[in-house]
């Protein structure tokens, strides 16, 4: 093989190579880096918005973009109920459905700039905890200026109660960029009171090379015309050099 096209054909292959990422990648479990609230902590009880995302009530901890997606099912969140005395493992909250907004609101800015597709829910299955709620994709945390993107409207299923350790319920949405994303409350499942929150994690998507493709084309493409635009010449001299030698 001619060495033009041999070195255009390395250079393609490395960049499909590159395109594809690495053989094992796959979405990983994403820790928010900070998490701000509009809400008021119920009083008498500790409760700490961080607690929402530092792992403090799951019964393993992860790594943050780097622990597989499909792992999560693998990780329960540890309910001790609030009446037994206080505890730090999850975070309660007032949402008189009155009040509106009630807002959660996860920062995301060490992602990368990566896709999101799922948010990984730790619920308290008491009557405190979140039944219905809404997402927003957002990159300026203005939630009031039109550049909020809706992720989704989802309910959250009941199971039984006081139950010492509970999965993650999964709710999942269009792949999408966002630098913040803001959880707004609707309901619990008693309809009123105190609203109670134990953790929750987002699924980061694997990295994406949109260009690459048309590039590899190019290169291809010129790779192959390249060689057969030479064939053809050396055809040609080679003919001529014949007729000449009288052949």
């Amino acid at each position: 093989m001619k060495k033009p096209l041999a070195a255009t054909l390395a250079i393609t292959t490395a960049l499909l190579a590159l395109g594809r990422g690495p053989a094992h990648a796959v979405s990983t479990i994403l820790q928010p880096d900070g998490v701000t609230s509009n809400l008021s902590p119920v009083r008498g009880i500790v409760s700490r918005v961080n607690n929402l995302i530092n792992q403090s009530g799951l019964s393993q901890s992860y790594t943050s973009g780097v622990t597989p997606w499909n792992e999560v099912s693998n990780i329960n969140g540890l309910l001790i109920p609030f009446f037994r005395g206080v505890n730090r493992r999850f975070i309660i909250y007032l949402a008189s459905l009155g009040e509106q907004p009630q807002r959660l609101t996860f920062n995301l800015l060490n992602s990368g700039n990566r896709k999101i597709q799922s948010l990984a829910l730790w619920n308290v299955h008491t009557n405190d905890g979140i039944n219905r709620f809404e997402l927003f994709a957002d990159n300026d945390n203005d939630f009031n200026n039109g550049g909020t993107t809706l992720l989704g409207t989802f309910s959250a299923p009941l199971r039984e109660l006081r139950i010492p350790t509970q999965s993650a319920d999964i709710f999942s949405f269009t792949a999408t960029r966002a630098r913040y994303v803001h959880l707004n409350i609707l309901s619990n499942y008693s309809g009123g009171g105190p609203v109670a929150i134990n953790e929750i994690a987002f699924e980061l998507v694997p990295f994406e090379f949109g260009p690459l493709p048309g590039i590899i084309g190019i290169l291809t493409a010129f790779g192959i015309n390249y060689y057969r635009r030479k064939n053809s010449y050396q055809l040609a001299i080679r003919e001529q050099k014949l007729r000449q030698s009288g052949i």
